[in-house]
């Protein structure tokens, strides 16, 4: 199993009250899969999303990433693990603004160190993975929200990550660019990459293979749908 999560909680402190975020909550996801987290605002799937990404420590239970409990190792391990194996995608695109496409999408491979011959030829590949190759030495500003989202993405595959972990990324944008967007992941998906996509959206979640619905902190519901009807990969889903 890629990912699995055993009676994980997680808590926040406001003040001297406690508030549950997620309360013992379970979950198994294995490779290749394309799950959609739905729920509303506050019912804890974006703290899901934290835990699973490793950008939020749980404050109970087991978060085991190809066997491994991560929720036992101290930060610089697991900055290591989060950053060699996950790929984050925002609803904010955290693009720098004075960086071309493919500058910001290098940025990964520059801080591991990737020598620029190669991370430039790994970079364009990324960016032309996600079909926005005319735009490879744009600014942000000169681009629109879902190309920008597009480079968002390029810029989470560059390192090849095993999951690619996309939170509300249709949120900032209209709705046929957002089933563009969706058709961008779930070509990924297609190509074998492990995707994790939260989203209040059912009609969106209607595109992933299972639908994990959280609640007041908990999963009440985990249901495999049938595959997407036929059609290439990048057509904007319906």
């Amino acid at each position: 199993m890629l990912i699995e999560l055993r009676q994980v909680q997680r808590s926040f402190l406001l003040g001297r009250t406690t508030v549950p975020g997620l309360r013992s909550t379970s979950l198994m996801i294995g490779p290749g899969e394309f799950v959609a987290i739905l729920g509303p605002s506050g019912s804890g799937k974006s703290t899901l999303m934290n835990v699973i990404g490793l950008l939020d420590h749980p404050t109970g239970g087991a978060l085991l990433l190809d066997g491994v409990d991560c929720a036992k190792l101290d930060r610089n391990k697991v900055a290591l693990i989060r950053n060699r194996r996950i790929g984050l995608v925002f609803q904010a695109y955290h693009l720098l603004p004075r960086q071309t496409v493919i500058e910001n999408v290098e940025l990964p491979l520059t801080y591991a160190g990737v020598r620029r011959v190669e991370r430039r030829r790994r970079a364009t590949e990324a960016i032309e993975r996600v079909r926005l190759g005319h735009r490879i030495h744009h600014l942000p500003a000169l681009l629109s929200g879902g190309e920008q989202q597009r480079a968002a993405i390029a810029r989470a595959i560059v390192s090849n990550p095993d999951v690619l972990l996309a939170d509300e990324p249709t949120g900032a944008l209209d709705s046929v660019t957002g089933r563009e967007i969706v058709g961008v992941l779930l070509a990924l998906n297609h190509e074998g990459r492990t995707v994790v996509m939260v989203t209040h959206d059912e009609a969106l979640a209607r595109h992933a293979s299972r639908v994990v619905t959280m609640r007041d902190g908990q999963v009440v519901a985990d249901t495999a749908q049938r595959s997407p009807r036929e059609r290439s990969p990048w057509e904007a889903v319906p």
